[in-house]
């Protein structure tokens, strides 16, 4: 039965619930002849019916309800707020079950009191009623299995969004602060052998980070997909911050390395011109000069062309010399 076929034989129903006050006390009173027992059958079959048709109000209310929810939202703060009203509506529902079950029992009661068309009437109330606090249920949980599903989805996303996004902006700093050592370090050539391999460190960190961020990248997409209209925009807004993070800090890593390279070289160029110019030449001696071919065979002319000594022959008072000193040394 559709729920405007369900809601009209509804209102009929209690329409002609308005007489069985009447019906059921006169037969109650022609079998009894008790006035006193008619009058407390009207009263039980007044309050049931003024419970009932509240029961239908409050049920045209959460039908509508669970009916024109949206869509779940992929944003973690907008589905924690729909996880909220979906708990209030939970706990209406448990309560309208309670009034469920306690209209069934009051029915159960009077249907031993009434005629048979009454009777009839009654069945029929209570079924269509028991059939639209299910349908009720049925769309409570539907939309809580929903909500649970986009939480979790909401809960990842967020999550890695933010560690990459926090690692990113951590990694910038660090590249910045590099670009300022680098600068102070022009002259220290160890200090940017360091600063180069803490680079390189840096640099596969990123490297390795590249899956994640893909990941990450991937999941924004599946989300946009999923989300409603409203929840586009920010996470659009979410996916340009990242790809911007990582663009950057890819492109001062590049920056960085260059920075490096060319302070080296720089420093290789400088450190051979320092050292000869910080040796301190001999006073008084120039550089010492290399001679040529034509030097060295002018000099080796004149050293041919120079007088040689003729060696000193021993003569007869060099051996007389001698003996006297042999002859003095025999004496001590």
């Amino acid at each position: 039965m559709h729920c405007a076929c369900a809601y009209c034989c509804l209102r009929d129903t209690i329409c002609k619930l308005q007489q069985h006050g009447l019906t059921c006390s006169g037969r109650v009173g022609h079998l009894h002849d008790d006035p006193g027992n008619t009058k407390v059958i009207q009263i039980d079959c007044g309050k049931w019916r003024e419970t009932a048709a509240s029961f239908i109000t409050w049920l045209d209310t959460a039908e509508k309800t669970v009916c024109e929810q949206k869509q779940v939202s992929r944003v973690l703060e907008r589905v924690l707020a729909e996880m909220d009203k979906q708990e209030a509506l939970e706990n209406e529902i448990n309560r309208g079950k309670s009034i469920m079950n306690r209209l069934g029992k009051q029915a159960t009661i009077l249907f031993d009191q009434c005629f048979q068309k009454d009777d009839s009437l009654l069945k029929d109330l209570v079924r269509v009623l028991k059939m639209r606090w299910e349908r009720v249920l049925t769309k409570s949980r539907e939309r809580s299995r929903a909500l649970d599903i986009g939480y979790k989805q909401a809960s990842d996303y967020e999550n890695s969004w933010k560690a990459l996004v926090s690692w990113l902006e951590a990694e910038e700093r660090a590249l910045d602060y590099l670009a300022k050592q680098t600068s102070s370090a022009d002259n220290n050539q160890s200090k940017l052998e360091s600063l180069k391999a803490e680079l390189a460190k840096s640099k596969r960190c990123i490297k390795a980070k590249k899956g994640q961020y893909d990941s990450v990248v991937c999941s924004g997409n599946a989300l946009r997909e999923k989300a409603p209209e409203d929840d586009v925009a920010e996470l659009k807004q979410m996916s340009d911050r990242l790809e911007q993070l990582w663009s950057i800090v890819g492109s001062k890593s590049e920056m960085r390395q260059k920075d490096l390279d060319k302070s080296l070289e720089k420093q290789r160029a400088e450190s051979p011109q320092r050292r000869s110019t910080s040796a301190e030449p001999t006073f008084g001696a120039g550089p010492k000069r290399s001679t040529t071919p034509e030097e060295r065979k002018d000099s080796d002319h004149n050293e041919d062309q120079k007088p040689r000594k003729r060696p000193r022959t021993r003569s007869s008072t060099d051996s007389i010399h001698d003996k006297k000193i042999q002859k003095s040394v025999s004496f001590m």
